[in-house]
């Protein structure tokens, strides 16, 4: 399914992170930072969080999801989902 539809999630991908860097946001919606992930925190952990936050504020629209139905995507801090893994398998 990804090697089929590559150019739609790439372009998708890439839009959702011109939106988030037009939002201008002024600051970080995503508490703390990952270490030595510098950029990755700064464009794809604060892009995550922002549409989190868009979700949370209800100015998210929803989506379709695999069987055709609108609804919201599951968006958490991805530094929450890594305190989990860690939590589970220290």
């Amino acid at each position: 399914m990804v090697q089929a539809n590559r150019q739609q999630i790439v372009s998708a991908a890439l839009t959702i992170l011109k939106g988030y860097h037009d939002a201008n946001i002024t600051s970080r919606l995503g508490v703390g930072r990952t270490g030595s992930f510098d950029d990755w925190d700064d464009n794809v952990r604060q892009t995550v969080c922002w549409l989190a936050d868009l979700k949370n504020r209800g100015l998210l629209p929803k989506g379709q999801d695999a069987n055709d139905a609108r609804s919201y995507p599951q968006l958490v801090d991805p530094f929450s989902a890594i305190d989990d893994a860690i939590d589970d398998d220290p």
